[in-house]
């Protein structure tokens, strides 16, 4: 992508330059390997990864060449990014396996070892009796996947946990950045704005949940384009730069790409701006139109995808009123303080509308979390209508976490804008610089704002001491080294067709039964749930004739069938089991 013209001086800080460069490196190998599949070509992963450097860089040392460099906000957001992606793989030690469960990580593994194995998306209708439903789901997160696993010389198994985790911290990343530009400006935004991202901490189940509990891929990695495609409408609702627009267009369409359910909240942001004539703050000279203008090269992108992807795919939008495990919201997910003062923030910024005011920046962050809550009610209109569970709003509460915790920062800004004899006194507004030190006896009010992230990093650090068995989330992964040791095994040695899983999650047989050995989605026995019941399957492989072989779990497995049998192969507590008499494969 050509780098738009800016203005001599930039608007962006040097930390939101590099969060910009990543972001728009990811969305632009989502976007651009779809295109080219499109035209029919390949996305092959060492051409894929050599273009995104060398692009990246360039829109690295281009943007940051003109950041106004912070040093403590650069450090801020470093190590977020740094702690947050380390910590998520610290916890998923030492195999870097995928710490969730449920039928949604098979299925996605199904769609990433397609396009591991033809560096395409899918062409072949009879692929379908393989992935079922997954040929017509929107594919970007399964393309970095595949392409992340074949980068460090792996799979997409042992490479989705990484991708996620670096998701959640350019989202914890980008929380930070936002909080920082709807803060009042004063010298302490810095550590303030740091609360938004630890304070994404305060809910497991809805930042860890998605992807340490149910592996929701496609979700996670939506998630942080559409909080990146906030902070860009932010930006320009703040400073009405055109060069901005193309990047929201882009992070836009890699959103369709990956999860069309949350396209809408930032597009809805987007029209209300645009549909206030006043909302934007415009620069003298601009008009009305100009605004319209820019709100169309972001939208245009977002439209060429859509239509390109719809073709012949429309069943895709059944997805919108399907049935799932998903949690139901409660206060005791995140917390009384966190909403208490989330709530607080959504208020403050609900009290500023519109944007155009003086104090309007904070404003965009009700009209985020408000136009997620109004997908929301859609979505369980849609689904009540076809008599289904609203699963899909339900989800949508992973979303409204990050306007939540944005929410935290801006309480928190409030009330230390209001505290007596603080060192800064603001000039009205968000927009301006801050004033000079008016009390320089106030100091101690300075080194109390940088205690502030100190104390909440302990506070919601002490409920994750002990990762991940601690967690309120996860604990019982689908899949194991192991398991996959074995599972491959069988794929090289015997018909994989003709095994038992005798392990004790159905989610793990059902893992083994269609990604690891590769039986079609679609014949009896993949949709018998006895297939992957440990009980059944115990009493299939006592009776004579059954199946010769069977993948186990020698932990769950009786000793008196161990003893029985003859275990042909074995990996820790995984093992290849032979039946000792009689036995059949249709």
């Amino acid at each position: 992508m050509r780098e738009p013209r800016r203005p001599a001086v930039s608007t962006l800080t040097g930390s939101e330059s590099i969060a910009l460069s990543l972001i728009a490196t990811v969305a632009a190998i989502v976007v651009g390997a779809y295109l080219a599949d499109r035209v029919g070509g390949a996305f092959t992963p060492w051409l894929t990864l050599a273009v995104a450097v060398v692009v990246g860089a360039c829109r690295m040392v281009s943007l940051g060449r003109s950041a106004n460099w912070e040093t403590a906000e650069t450090a801020t957001f470093l190590a977020i990014v740094a702690v947050t992606f380390g910590w998520l793989l610290w916890i998923a030690r030492p195999t870097l396996f995928p710490l969730g469960s449920g039928p949604d990580l098979t299925h996605h593994l199904l769609l990433i070892h397609y396009i591991e194995t033809h560096w395409t998306l899918v062409r072949d209708p009879a692929a379908q009796e393989f992935l079922g439903e997954m040929v017509q789901y929107t594919p970007g997160s399964h393309i970095l996947t595949a392409l992340a696993g074949a980068w460090v010389r792996s799979n997409g198994l042992h490479a989705m946990h990484a991708v996620m985790a670096a998701s959640a911290a350019l989202k914890a990343s980008f929380v930070f950045l936002i909080a920082k530009r709807i803060l009042p400006h004063e010298s302490q935004r810095t550590p303030i704005a740091a609360l938004a991202s630890i304070s994404l901490f305060a809910s497991q189940i809805y930042f860890l949940g998605s992807f340490a509990q149910y592996s929701f891929l496609a979700q996670v990695v939506a998630e942080s384009f559409a909080v990146a495609m906030w902070w860009t409408l932010t930006v320009w609702d703040q400073h009405h730069e055109r060069w901005l627009m193309p990047y929201a267009g882009l992070l836009g369409a890699a959103v369709f790409l990956t999860w069309p359910i949350l396209i809408g909240p930032p597009l809805v942001v987007l029209g209300i701006l645009i549909v206030l004539r006043d909302a934007v703050r415009l620069k003298p000279g601009t008009t009305y139109v100009a605004k319209v203008i820019d709100a169309s090269i972001a939208v245009a992108p977002i439209v060429i995808v859509a239509v390109l992807f719809s073709v012949g795919r429309m069943r895709y939008v059944e997805i919108a009123g399907t049935g799932g495990e998903a949690p139901i919201p409660m206060a005791r997910a995140y917390g009384w303080i966190f909403l208490v003062l989330s709530s607080a923030g959504i208020v403050i910024g609900a009290a500023n509308l519109p944007p155009s005011r003086p104090k309007g920046a904070s404003a965009i962050l009700a009209l985020f979390a408000a136009a997620i809550l109004l997908q929301a009610g859609g979505l369980y209109l849609f689904a009540h209508a076809r008599g289904n569970d609203p699963y899909m709003t339900r989800k949508m509460f992973y979303m409204l976490l990050y306007p939540q915790a944005v929410g935290v920062a801006l309480t928190v800004g409030t009330l230390w804008k209001g505290l007596p004899g603080r060192a800064n006194h603001l000039r009205q507004g968000y927009g301006g610089p801050p004033k000079r030190f008016a009390k320089p006896e106030a100091g101690h009010y300075v080194r109390f704002a940088a205690v502030i992230p100190l104390v909440a990093a302990v506070f919601v650090a002490r409920p994750l001491v002990g990762a991940p068995k601690s967690l309120l989330v996860g604990k019982h992964p689908a899949t194991s080294l192991e398991l996959e040791q074995a599972g491959t095994w069988v794929v090289d040695h015997v018909d994989p067709h003709c095994v038992e899983y005798l392990v004790g999650d159905d989610n793990t047989a059902y893992w083994l039964h269609l990604a690891v050995l590769g039986n079609p989605r679609r014949g009896a026995r993949t949709g018998d749930n006895a297939t992957y019941e440990l009980t059944p399957a115990l009493v299939r492989w006592l009776t004579p004739g059954g199946f010769p072989y069977a993948i186990a779990d020698l932990r769950v497995v009786p000793s008196d069938i161990k003893a029985d049998a003859n275990l042909v192969a074995q990996f820790g507590s995984a093992a290849v089991m032979k039946r000792a008499g009689p036995s059949s494969c249709p």
